[in-house]
Protein backbone atom coordinates (compact mmCIF):
# COMPACT_ATOMS: atom_id res chain seq x y z
CA UNK A 1 0.00 0.00 0.00
CA UNK A 2 1.28 3.46 -0.82
CA UNK A 3 0.86 6.55 1.26
CA UNK A 4 1.75 10.21 1.27
CA UNK A 5 3.06 11.64 4.51
CA UNK A 6 2.59 15.33 5.09
CA UNK A 7 2.83 17.89 7.86
CA UNK A 8 0.48 20.83 8.18
CA UNK A 9 -0.64 23.38 10.77
CA UNK A 10 -2.90 21.68 13.31
CA UNK A 11 -6.40 23.21 13.21
CA UNK A 12 -6.49 23.13 17.02
CA UNK A 13 -3.10 24.48 18.18
CA UNK A 14 -1.27 25.61 15.01
CA UNK A 15 1.76 23.33 15.54
CA UNK A 16 2.84 20.67 13.02
CA UNK A 17 0.34 17.83 12.69
CA UNK A 18 1.15 14.59 10.88
CA UNK A 19 -0.97 13.19 8.04
CA UNK A 20 -0.60 9.72 6.52
CA UNK A 21 -2.85 9.51 3.46
CA UNK A 22 -3.22 6.16 1.69
CA UNK A 23 -3.80 7.24 -1.89
CA UNK A 24 -4.92 3.80 -3.14
CA UNK A 25 -7.76 3.52 -0.61
CA UNK A 26 -8.49 7.12 0.43
CA UNK A 27 -7.88 6.32 4.09
CA UNK A 28 -6.23 8.99 6.20
CA UNK A 29 -4.69 9.16 9.66
CA UNK A 30 -3.98 12.59 11.19
CA UNK A 31 -2.42 13.26 14.60
CA UNK A 32 -0.99 16.28 16.39
CA UNK A 33 1.56 15.26 19.01
CA UNK A 34 1.43 18.74 20.54
CA UNK A 35 -2.26 18.92 21.53
CA UNK A 36 -3.82 15.54 20.66
CA UNK A 37 -5.95 16.61 17.70
CA UNK A 38 -6.85 13.42 15.83
CA UNK A 39 -8.73 12.54 12.66
CA UNK A 40 -9.10 9.22 10.87
CA UNK A 41 -11.00 8.06 7.81
CA UNK A 42 -10.89 4.25 7.73
CA UNK A 43 -12.58 1.63 5.62
CA UNK A 44 -14.48 -0.76 7.89
CA UNK A 45 -15.99 -2.96 5.16
CA UNK A 46 -13.10 -4.40 3.22
CA UNK A 47 -15.27 -6.96 1.42
CA UNK A 48 -16.28 -4.47 -1.28
CA UNK A 49 -14.26 -3.04 -4.15
CA UNK A 50 -13.20 0.55 -3.48
CA UNK A 51 -15.48 1.95 -6.16
CA UNK A 52 -18.53 0.32 -4.47
CA UNK A 53 -17.96 1.73 -0.98
CA UNK A 54 -20.70 3.88 0.53
CA UNK A 55 -20.65 6.10 3.62
CA UNK A 56 -21.62 3.20 5.91
CA UNK A 57 -18.46 1.35 4.84
CA UNK A 58 -16.28 4.04 6.39
CA UNK A 59 -15.51 5.03 9.96
CA UNK A 60 -14.67 8.68 10.58
CA UNK A 61 -13.24 9.74 13.93
CA UNK A 62 -12.29 13.29 14.87
CA UNK A 63 -11.12 14.57 18.23
CA UNK A 64 -11.23 18.35 17.91
CA UNK A 65 -10.93 19.34 21.57
CA UNK A 66 -8.72 16.68 23.18
CA UNK A 67 -7.46 16.70 26.74
CA UNK A 68 -3.93 16.18 25.40
CA UNK A 69 -1.43 14.07 23.48
CA UNK A 70 0.56 11.30 25.14
CA UNK A 71 3.82 9.56 24.33
CA UNK A 72 4.90 6.28 25.96
CA UNK A 73 8.16 4.40 25.40
CA UNK A 74 9.48 1.43 27.35
CA UNK A 75 13.17 0.84 28.08
CA UNK A 76 14.84 -1.06 25.26
CA UNK A 77 12.16 -0.15 22.70
CA UNK A 78 13.09 1.75 19.57
CA UNK A 79 9.65 3.26 19.08
CA UNK A 80 7.08 5.03 21.22
CA UNK A 81 3.31 4.74 21.35
CA UNK A 82 1.62 8.07 20.72
CA UNK A 83 -2.01 9.01 20.92
CA UNK A 84 -4.72 11.32 22.16
CA UNK A 85 -6.36 11.57 25.55
CA UNK A 86 -9.99 12.53 25.12
CA UNK A 87 -10.77 13.51 28.72
CA UNK A 88 -9.15 14.32 32.06
CA UNK A 89 -10.76 11.15 33.43
CA UNK A 90 -8.91 9.08 30.80
CA UNK A 91 -5.61 10.82 31.67
CA UNK A 92 -6.16 10.19 35.40
CA UNK A 93 -6.77 6.47 34.68
CA UNK A 94 -3.49 6.26 32.74
CA UNK A 95 -1.58 8.10 35.47
CA UNK A 96 -2.99 5.83 38.19
CA UNK A 97 -2.12 2.73 36.17
CA UNK A 98 1.46 3.91 35.65
CA UNK A 99 1.95 4.98 39.26
CA UNK A 100 0.56 1.74 40.69
CA UNK A 101 2.12 -0.65 38.20
CA UNK A 102 5.15 -2.78 38.96
CA UNK A 103 6.13 -2.24 35.32
CA UNK A 104 6.58 1.51 35.85
CA UNK A 105 10.35 0.98 36.27
CA UNK A 106 10.33 -0.30 32.67
CA UNK A 107 9.05 3.06 31.37
CA UNK A 108 11.72 5.07 29.57
CA UNK A 109 9.48 8.04 28.73
CA UNK A 110 5.86 8.93 29.43
CA UNK A 111 4.52 12.41 28.83
CA UNK A 112 1.40 14.42 28.15
CA UNK A 113 1.26 17.61 26.12
CA UNK A 114 -1.78 19.87 26.55
CA UNK A 115 -2.93 23.00 24.75
CA UNK A 116 -5.21 25.10 26.94
CA UNK A 117 -6.32 28.64 26.14
CA UNK A 118 -3.33 29.26 23.87
CA UNK A 119 -0.79 27.85 26.36
CA UNK A 120 1.12 24.57 26.10
CA UNK A 121 1.52 22.46 29.26
CA UNK A 122 3.89 19.47 29.32
CA UNK A 123 3.79 16.77 31.98
CA UNK A 124 6.61 14.22 32.17
CA UNK A 125 6.85 11.08 34.28
CA UNK A 126 10.09 11.16 36.33
CA UNK A 127 9.92 7.60 37.70
CA UNK A 128 7.80 8.45 40.71
CA UNK A 129 5.36 11.19 39.68
CA UNK A 130 4.30 13.48 36.82
CA UNK A 131 5.91 16.90 36.79
CA UNK A 132 4.83 19.94 34.82
CA UNK A 133 7.99 20.97 33.01
CA UNK A 134 7.07 23.68 30.48
CA UNK A 135 4.41 26.32 30.12
CA UNK A 136 4.72 28.67 27.18
CA UNK A 137 2.59 30.83 24.96
CA UNK A 138 5.37 31.25 22.37
CA UNK A 139 4.59 28.52 19.81
CA UNK A 140 7.62 29.47 17.69
CA UNK A 141 9.92 28.89 20.64
CA UNK A 142 8.34 25.47 21.29
CA UNK A 143 8.65 24.27 17.71
CA UNK A 144 12.35 25.14 17.62
CA UNK A 145 13.32 23.44 20.90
Amino acid sequence: MGSVIDYFACPNCGQDAFSDFYYKTGEEYVHCSHCGYHHTAEIVNRNKPLNKLITEDWKFTTITNPYGAFKLRFKGDNAATCGSMRTEKEWNRYKAAVLSSEANNEIDHFSLSRYVDGVFHYFVYNGTDFLEVIESTDTQELSES
